[in-house]
């Protein structure tokens, strides 16, 4: 089997193996990242909802944590539902995050949270 070599004698395929690697964990952080984001935010809004507080106290902490995570989501968005008489506390969010690889390609992902506590 003949190998590739550059013009000094050594093999290339130690660095192509090391770019096409770095390559996949890039594409690995541009799509998992939103994922993550997502799995948290919606962690920590049922953790707001069991709190149980009044409607402006609840949108308010769901919002914080939004700007934390850095979501492109503005509050108008965020809709927080407070049931007194059954002690309900329903949050609905829902976005959408492009994710683009080296400009390669692009895919839009939706994100929606309905939690119910």
């Amino acid at each position: 089997m003949k190998r590739l070599k550059d013009e000094s004698g050594s093999s290339i395929m130690p660095v192509i193996s090391i770019i096409v690697t770095i390559m996949i964990f890039y594409a690995g952080y541009v799509f998992g990242m939103p994922y993550y984001r997502y799995s948290s935010l919606e962690s920590e809004c049922v953790e707001i909802a069991r709190l149980g507080q009044d409607k402006p106290k609840t949108l308010d902490l769901v919002y914080e944590k939004v700007q934390e995570l850095k979501l492109p989501i503005p509050k108008e968005d965020i809709t927080v539902n407070v049931d007194e008489k059954e002690k309900k506390v329903n949050v609905k969010i829902s976005w959408h995050v492009k994710a683009d690889y080296l400009g390669v390609y692009q895919k839009t992902l939706d994100f929606n949270i309905n939690v119910t506590q």
